[in-house]
């Protein structure tokens, strides 16, 4: 199996995950987006690890279900894989 980093994932937030978007938009000055715990969040690889990352290490709490979708090249609009390459 291969993956892109550009690929899209979800992830289903739990409280910790939904503390994690509120500081990451405040950190940017933006409004945070309207989440609650047990949301789907969906977003490129890149972004969910950007975002998650610094909330994601050995014996933390995790800030979303470990398991969660990523979503193939193939469903991807003509424009999204237009704009991301081939994905492969």
């Amino acid at each position: 199996m291969q993956i892109n980093l550009n690929q899209k994932c979800t992830v289903t937030l739990n409280e910790r995950g939904v503390e994690a978007l509120r500081v990451f938009y405040q950190n940017l000055s933006l409004p945070p987006p309207d989440y609650k715990a047990g949301d789907e969040y969906t977003a490129e690889l890149w972004d969910v690890m950007h975002i998650f990352g610094p909330y994601t290490f050995m014996g933390a709490p995790t800030p979303f279900d470990t398991s969660f979708k990523i979503h193939n090249v193939e469903d991807w609009s003509d424009d999204e894989r237009a704009s991301r390459g081939r994905g492969e």
